[in-house]
Formats: structure tokens, C-alpha cells, sequence
């Protein structure tokens, strides 16, 4: 599913419309519509992706007459990536969300755990700068009681393996 450019606010609220459509619409035919990041272990994950794009007075500022890279998109790319593993779980807040590889391999690897993402958006002050310290507090705050509430879970996993061996 491809949704329209537009600007960040509208573009938010055009995927939680996106998630709540296709749910409603799964409902009443009596299916179930998940946006979860590996719902099922036999199966490969979902994933989502999105473009970025600047515009300055009007123009896209990435853009190049010569149709290559622009040193500023170069250092807007080397700066996302810089903070990648503090911005990280913005995009993906849920405890399954978490990949396994770490695709970026120079620089610090990307977080494994809810537990890492939410302290490396702790110690990112360039996040606090840009998303504002309160926001990132709360953000956080709901990414830490989500982490408090899993690992306080027993799990199916859990059973299986332990009920009847210790």
C-alpha cells in the first residue's frame, strides 16, 4: 500500500487511518488485520518503509540539476544515521519490533531490545533537541511501561519450555 506524499502531520494521520481502514474492513469479514512488526515465528516479519524528502523555498532541496546525491541530503542521510539507534524507536515502539540484523554496520550497532532503544533516545540529546525533551520523556515513559509489562509476563514459550521440566 502506497500513501500519497504530503507533509509529516498529514502523513501521520494518513497512516493511522490506513491501520484503523484495514482492521474495520478485516473485522467485518470476520478476519483479523495486523500491523504487528513478526506476528508469527514461521513466518518472515512485516516491515514498513517511507521516503523523506526537504523542500526549501518551494524546491526540493536534495535535488541536483546532474541527478546525484546532493551534499545535503549526504549529511541529512549521515546525521539520520549518526542518531539512528536513539531515533529508532520512534518508528518502531513495540517490543516485537526489534530486528535481528543490524543493516548499518559502521557506527553503533542498532538497539536489540525495547530496554536499548528507549535508553539510546535517552542519551541522544540531539533527539531531545529535535523532538523536544517532554515529548521524548513521554514517549518513553509508555516504551518503558510496555517494557516493565513484558518482561513481568510468562509467556507461551515460558510454559512450554519450563512448566513441566523445572
Amino acid at each position: 500500500m502506497n500513501l500519497k506524499h504530503v507533509d509529516a502531520p498529514e502523513a501521520t494521520d494518513q497512516a493511522a487511518r490506513l491501520k484503523y481502514a484495514t482492521r474495520e474492513l478485516a473485522r467485518r469479514r470476520r478476519a483479523l488485520a495486523t500491523f504487528m512488526a513478526k506476528p508469527f515465528t514461521e513466518h518472515a516479519g512485516n516491515s514498513m518503509h517511507l521516503h523523506l524528502s526537504l523542500c526549501h523555498d518551494g524546491e526540493l532541496a536534495f535535488a541536483t540539476d546532474h541527478d546525484t546525491e546532493s551534499p545535503l541530503m549526504r549529511q541529512a542521510v549521515g546525521g539520520i544515521l549518526r542518531h539512528l539507534p536513539g531515533i529508532v524507536v520512534f518508528g518502531a515502539p513495540a517490543v516485537n519490533d526489534r530486528g535481528e540484523g543490524n543493516l548499518y554496520t559502521p557506527g553503533e550497532p542498532l538497539p536489540h531490545t525495547l530496554a536499548d532503544a528507549t535508553r539510546s533516545a535517552r542519551d541522544d540529546t540531539v533527539v531531545h533537541d529535535v523532538l523536544g525533551a517532554d515529548a521524548v520523556h513521554d514517549f518513553l515513559a509508555v516504551a518503558d511501561l510496555e517494557w516493565s509489562q513484558f518482561v513481568g509476563s510468562v509467556s507461551e514459550w515460558d510454559r512450554e519450555r519450563y512448566l513441566r521440566s523445572v
